[in-house]
């Protein structure tokens, strides 16, 4: 069973409000992830580890910035709302 059906068939009605908005959080990441494996153009050879990428051989701080609800967002925005999801 997917995580995120298992935590809303067993979701206790009294702790609603304290549970993290886990959609809301994947389909960020997963938007951010969409626009970021678009960005990586990586040739064989040309990370310097064959046609295999790590996190190494990625620009660092690079600003991906994806499209969540048809709102430009980045990473910093997706982790500013993790923080607020885990304050409940």
């Amino acid at each position: 069973m997917k995580f995120g059906l298992y935590l809303e068939s067993n979701l206790r009605p009294e702790w609603k409000e304290f549970y993290i908005d886990y959609r809301k959080l994947k389909d960020m990441i997963k938007a951010l992830t969409e626009v970021e494996t678009k960005a990586i153009d990586v040739q064989p050879g040309r990370s310097g580890a064959g046609e295999r990428v790590t996190s190494l051989s990625m620009n660092p701080n690079k600003q991906v910035a994806g499209k969540y609800q048809g709102q430009d967002i980045t990473e910093a925005d997706f982790f500013t709302e993790l923080e607020q999801q885990m304050k409940k």
